[in-house]
């Protein structure tokens, strides 16, 4: 498999990536889904998980209880609803508001909810599609993109909608912005340059001294911080060498090193830190079927987690808030999608959702 297959592969995965939006303001209450699963986990059952599910019909957000119980629609509208794919967490850091897109008034833009599902509001209200939101660590502010002025672009807003700025103003096409975990940063990717090769480029939080941080080569996708603010450090996907690698690299583009690499034609992807920092969960093809490993931080001790074909190439992995559990979608009871949850060291997988639907793209807050 060469580059340029690579980026077409990763090209199609983002596909699964939505934006949504919504033109004026409106109330919506969450109405409670009855599940019938029935699971027991032990350890790490604080907090919700929110996810994606066209049991209504339609793409709709809803949230349930960390052992599955509780199954709620947040969205409730004929349009889809969507959550940020890949590496950003739709959760605000208080855990009070939900940030996501909506097409429920025909063009993609963004929305926040309180976490129960009330108080739908639309931050971004304009006729163009805005989408990709990502929380400043404090909640003061939202990163998302914009094609307002022709092309993607970056922008930042106050987190009721406020004061919409455009930060890289440029006629290159960017994405996936990522905040630094002490909000001073924003990590993001372009296709700058006469090559339209993408690169991550990392900008302080106002805009300014925009540099590229990864050379033309190795093809980076989704960067992503470590939660630890004094390693401060960027892990992305990028691909080289006929496979598909994990690294990590610090923010001014020194010490890259490769936490995740097998052999060509083989894939290691979708990576996601602990909330500790200590541990990184995965995604590989690495033994013939994809499925989860985990390794330390720092790449090493990489342990496959799940068995017979148990993860989709392209699957959102997210940790329990105290690293003891992952949480994750897949196909392994049947045709549909479903969400399931395993212990960081591969024991006790627990299927959350039991339905005909697919349920998809899980964050754990």
């Amino acid at each position: 498999m060469n580059k340029m297959l690579m980026a077409v592969i990763i090209a199609v995965l983002m596909c699964f990536i939505a934006v949504s939006g919504c033109k004026e303001r409106k109330m919506l209450s969450a109405t409670l889904i009855d599940s019938t699963a029935t699971p027991t986990a032990t350890g790490g059952e604080d907090g919700k998980i929110l996810f994606m599910s066209n049991r209504d019909g339609n793409s709709e957000i809803y949230v349930m209880d960390a052992d599955g119980s509780n199954q709620t629609n947040l969205t409730n509208n004929s349009a889809y609803d969507g959550i940020t794919f890949y590496g950003i967490s739709p959760w605000s850091p208080d855990g009070t508001k939900i940030v996501f897109t909506s097409e429920r008034d025909g063009n993609k833009e963004i929305y926040v909810m309180n976490a129960d599902g009330s108080n739908h509001t639309n931050l971004t209200n304009n006729s163009t599609g805005d989408g990709s939101p990502s929380w400043s660590p404090d909640g003061t502010k939202i990163a998302f993109v914009s094609n307002r002025d022709g092309n993607n672009e970056i922008y930042v807003m106050d987190a009721d909608g406020s004061n919409q700025t455009n930060l890289t103003n440029n006629s290159a096409e960017e994405r996936h912005p990522a905040w630094s975990p002490d909000g001073t940063k924003i990590a993001f990717m372009s296709k700058r340059g006469d090559d339209l090769m993408e690169r991550i480029y990392v900008m302080d939080a106002d805009g300014s001294n925009q540099e590229a941080v990864t050379p033309l080569n190795w093809v980076p996708y989704c960067p992503i911080w470590s939660p630890d603010e004094a390693k401060m450090k960027i892990m992305f996907m990028g691909s080289g060498e006929g496979s598909s690698i994990i690294y990590a690299i610090n923010a001014d583009g020194t010490g890259s090193t490769r936490l995740a690499h097998t052999t060509s034609f083989t894939n290691n992807m979708w990576p996601a830190w602990s909330p500790d920092g200590a541990k990184i969960a995965f995604v590989s093809n690495r033994d013939g079927d994809w499925e989860m490993y985990a390794m330390d931080a720092d790449g090493m001790n990489q342990t496959r987690l799940t068995f017979g074909g148990a993860i989709e190439n392209n699957t959102k992995l997210s940790w329990s808030p105290d690293s003891t559990k992952i949480v994750f979608q897949s196909k392994i009871d049947g045709n549909n999608r479903d969400i399931y949850v395993i212990n960081a060291d591969g024991t006790g997988q627990m299927k959350l959702t039991n339905n005909n639907a697919d349920n998809w793209n899980p964050s754990w807050r």
